[in-house]
């Protein structure tokens, strides 16, 4: 099954998915797999899952190591690839189809958000089916402080 695209995704989910795509085609997956989003939420780099993961002291190389360990040697690097170049490809990315884990990841993130859906509702979404040694209870916590410091200072939108 192939992306439906929802409305109430955040910019920052948009484009943490777009890596996730590019990630998976530069691997030669036939599918979109839950390394792939992994990858795409650690390349999107500034959103409320990358911060959660930061401010509980994950080390993000060594989960990129181990998930590209796991995967395919990449016949084009993503890393470097530039957000104008992801969101270009967009539409032809979208064909890919997503893996039954993947889809259900996307299923409980949707799930995860009341309103806008974010890089953190993803994270929480992948830490059912692939916790990486991380505590759902209190990842979950640190994204819900995260997105209520940033609605706070009104960057609800720049950040989820």
């Amino acid at each position: 099954m192939q992306l439906q695209w929802d409305e109430r995704f955040s910019s920052r989910l948009t484009t943490a998915l777009a890596f996730a795509l590019t990630s998976a085609r530069d691997h030669g997956g036939a599918e979109v797999e839950l390394g792939h989003l992994w990858l795409g939420l650690l390349a999107e780099g500034e959103g409320s899952a990358y911060r959660t993961l930061v401010s509980l002291g994950v080390d993000l190389e060594q989960v990129r190591l181990d998930i590209g360990a796991s995967l395919p040697e990449a016949r084009r690097p993503t890393d470097g690839l530039s957000v104008e170049a992801v969101v270009r490809e967009w539409r032809t990315l979208l064909a890919r189809p997503l893996s039954a884990a993947a889809q259900t990841v996307l299923s409980h993130a949707r799930a995860e958000a009341f309103d806008r859906i974010g890089t953190g509702h993803l994270l929480l979404g992948l830490l059912r089916l692939d916790p990486r040694g991380l505590d759902l209870v209190r990842v979950r916590a640190e994204v819900d402080q995260q997105l209520a410091a940033c609605a706070a200072l009104g960057e609800h939108d720049q950040v989820i």
